[in-house]
């Protein structure tokens, strides 16, 4: 799900639909790819071999 933040990002923007979650999902972009840098290496998992696009 989060993966698609920063399209919905976009969608919301370009149809101005719902403008009010903008800020939401900017937060959860913001958190996924803190919680991704400050993961251990030992814990990492490559998103392309887990089939996660």
């Amino acid at each position: 799900m989060l993966a698609h933040c920063p399209g919905a990002i976009v969608s919301h923007l370009v149809t101005g639909c719902q403008l009010g979650e903008v800020a939401v999902l900017g937060v959860l972009v913001i958190l996924t790819g803190l919680s991704r840098r400050l993961r251990p290496a030992g814990r990492r998992m490559d998103t392309a071999a887990a089939g996660i696009m």
